[in-house]
């Protein structure tokens, strides 16, 4: 029995793999039975290598990361912008030509290993972290970066007295691979408050007049 092989290049590896019947044994009666054994053991090997690479396609697939996407936050002004030059509203797309308005409604779309760039302004938005505690903003993914003007130019600043214990500038916790940068948070409580958050990175940040400590 003849086992057909189209392509050289699988012919070759299944040669490497699985001899040749005629090389190992003579022109006998059961030269046919050993023939028809090699052709369905070729069969079976290139069915496992087929199955294997889909396997690794598959698994590449799920595996590889998206494409980390920027998200811009601008307030109702273009003075002294650096990332863009519209004027930033929260029911727009969030884009370099369509910012939002509050740094907040960022975080709600953003995803691991996303930018939210804010320009120059002042962000005095707020989000309550229980029924006693707020933030001026809060993050909840691993793996971003949020990236101010400088920190004379984006300025978080949230409602209330810095006298208030339970009032913080940026909240995150047990999170990690954070970046905060170029910016500025005044006003709170504590300016940036972290509980259990590892790997990160706090860098050109000013935290003054906060009413007790700048980061915690």
């Amino acid at each position: 029995m003849r086992c057909t092989r189209r392509r050289r290049g699988v012919d070759w590896v299944i040669h490497r793999f699985v001899p040749r019947v005629s090389d190992s044994f003579p022109s006998t009666p059961a030269r046919g039975l050993f023939s028809t054994v090699a052709c369905v053991a070729e069969h079976h090997f290139l069915f496992c290598c087929s199955l294997l690479i889909g396997l690794l396609v598959h698994w590449f697939i799920l595996i590889s990361p998206a494409s980390a996407a920027s998200w811009y936050v601008n307030d109702t002004s273009t003075t002294s912008d650096s990332f863009t030059s519209a004027h930033g509203y929260d029911t727009q797309s969030g884009t370099v030509s369509a910012p939002f308005r509050t740094i907040i409604k960022a975080l709600k779309l953003v995803s691991t290993g996303d930018t939210i760039f804010v320009d120059a302004g002042l962000y005095d938005s707020y989000v309550w972290l229980s029924s006693t505690e707020t933030a001026g903003i809060k993050i909840d993914s691993d793996n971003i970066a949020i990236v101010g003007a400088g920190s004379e130019k984006t300025v978080i600043d949230p409602p209330g007295a810095n006298s208030i214990t339970t009032m913080f500038g940026i909240y995150a916790d047990t999170q990690s691979r954070l970046t905060i940068t170029n910016l500025a948070v005044t006003g709170a409580y504590v300016g940036i408050r972290f509980v259990k958050v590892d790997s990160s990175i706090i860098s050109g940040d000013s935290v003054s007049s906060n009413g007790q400590q700048g980061i915690s």
